[in-house]
């Protein structure tokens, strides 16, 4: 199997699954024989399954059944089959509502790893699988994470789903969790309505893909009579969403608004707020292009949020907005360059040729905070900050047998060393002795010096609260000779 881990972004609408490049229908159904034809069919544990026909209903969970377990190897499939695999080791990087994401993460992640390693076939292709992780992400921030370090206002992330509207305020750049809504009526509810105002002016259905062109182009050659009530329908629809977003308090015509998911492109066609701080994201893969996005190594720390969950903090980051941008974009640039084969061999090159020559050492500044606690090997906490814009944290200064020393941020390998012992792998680290010596000497100075600063502070207490014993002394009254 290719050790190469394959992360496969997907977003598992009730009415649509989107990977990066696919779009399909969500749904999946039993066949009961050995089908004649194998485009779009799943073989699985001795089952056949067609993929793609007629839509799911929509449940209260996602777990409930096997749909979405099939539909997601059928996801995952349609991936590896566009990058050339049949075997492959996979991160799964899949979106729930926003907020419904704390109560259902947990089970999603457990249905969709119930089976670390899985064999089936799809188009009659053969697939073997080892599924590595599984990270879950609220489908409204990861349609946009990659662009929120640019809104400079506050900004409204609308995200019309199938089942759920999302609403999501982005405040300083950052999403605000505390008034974020979700909303059970999405594209579906519309279809819905449309059809039972068909069958009771009409007495007849349109079928659901007929009504999603119509949404997608805003035009059709179906009878004027259904088109008429299907348009109005959305457009009811369509002012349904403005008014919930003013009765959240938003103002439509100041706030900027950014719509996404499958519904923008029915916001834009059947809109009547054409304003300037209204824009769209009609990319429907959006959300399964935005969970394959850059996130820095964290630790877990041992605080906790509203809902009791652990949070995570990171152990570098960068700390503006222009080269936060820069750094991710050219992450995601040099991941998407890999997975063209024929550049492979180009970018080892070019890579072992960056190791040699001249190196620039990056400008840096240190901080350092004296740490004591009985029994503890760790003496310093520091933190060095790279040029104003990159920040690296949870770096010990250590007391060894001889002397003290620098320990650059670690995470526990499944690794053993010979006496049995967990091996660690540093997260960051300096690539040249120079450099190295040269950071690691400023460390250890700076802590010298915020060492000294703190013993000349205990020492002014000291005196400060008991008083200097030797001037006490010269107070003390001395007998007559």
């Amino acid at each position: 199997m290719n050790n190469k881990l394959e992360v496969i972004g997907i977003d598992h609408g009730w009415s649509m699954m989107k990977t990066i490049s696919q779009v399909f229908v969500t749904g999946v159904k039993e066949i009961t024989t050995t089908p004649a034809l194998f485009g779009d069919v799943l073989e699985y544990e001795g089952k056949f399954y067609k993929v793609g026909t007629v839509r799911q209903e929509v449940k209260d969970t996602k777990v409930e059944d096997d749909s979405f377990y099939l539909l997601t190897l059928a996801a995952v499939a349609k991936e590896l089959k566009r990058r050339g695999l049949a075997e492959a080791k996979v991160f799964l990087a899949v979106g729930l509502p926003l907020t419904r994401f704390g109560a259902e993460k947990n089970d999603f992640i457990k249905y969709l790893t119930k089976n670390k390693r899985v064999s089936f076939k799809y188009e009659n292709e053969p697939y073997h699988i080892e599924i590595d992780d599984v990270a879950v992400f609220p489908q409204c921030y990861a349609a946009v994470v990659d662009k929120i370090p640019t809104m400079v206002k506050k900004t409204l992330i609308v995200d019309i789903g199938s089942w759920t509207i999302d609403i999501m305020p982005v405040i300083n750049k950052s999403p605000d969790e505390s008034k974020c809504v979700t909303i059970p009526k999405g594209l579906i509810t519309c279809m819905r309505s449309i059809n039972e105002q068909c069958v009771r002016q009409l007495n007849g259905e349109v079928d659901e893909s007929e009504i999603q062109n119509i949404m997608r182009y805003g035009r059709s050659d179906i009878d004027d009579e259904y088109f008429a009530i299907i348009k109005a329908e959305i457009e009811d629809f369509v002012d349904k969403v403005y008014n919930s977003i003013r009765e959240f308090g938003y103002n439509l015509k100041t706030t900027p608004i950014v719509f996404v998911g499958g519904g923008a492109v029915v916001m834009k066609n059947f809109g009547s707020h054409d304003a300037k701080n209204i824009s769209y994201n009609l990319d429907v893969k959006a959300n399964a292009k935005g969970e394959l996005f850059v996130s820095m190594p964290r630790y877990r720390s041992n605080e906790r949020d509203e809902s009791n969950g652990v949070i995570y903090k990171d152990v570098c980051n960068p700390i503006t907005a222009e080269f936060r941008e820069e750094l991710y974009t050219n992450i995601l640039d040099a991941y998407a360059r890999i997975k063209e084969p024929e550049k492979e061999e180009t970018q080892m090159q070019d890579r072992t040729q960056g190791t040699k020559g001249s190196f620039e050492m990056p400008e840096f500044s240190v901080t350092v905070t004296p740490y004591e606690r009985e029994g503890s090997n760790i003496k310093g906490l520091a933190r060095i900050y790279f040029e104003n814009s990159f920040i690296v944290n949870n770096i010990n200064i250590v007391q060894g047998k001889e002397k003290i020393f620098v320990s650059m941020p670690s995470y526990k390998t499944k690794q053993v060393d010979e006496q049995g012992k967990p091996i660690y792998q540093d997260v960051c680290y300096p690539v040249t002795k120079d450099f190295r010596e040269k950071l690691y000497n400023e460390i250890i100075s700076e802590y010298e010096k915020a060492k000294d600063k703190s013993n000349e502070k205990a020492r002014e207490s000291a005196e400060k609260n008991h008083g200097n014993p030797d001037k006490e002394k010269d107070k003390e009254a001395t007998p007559f000779r």
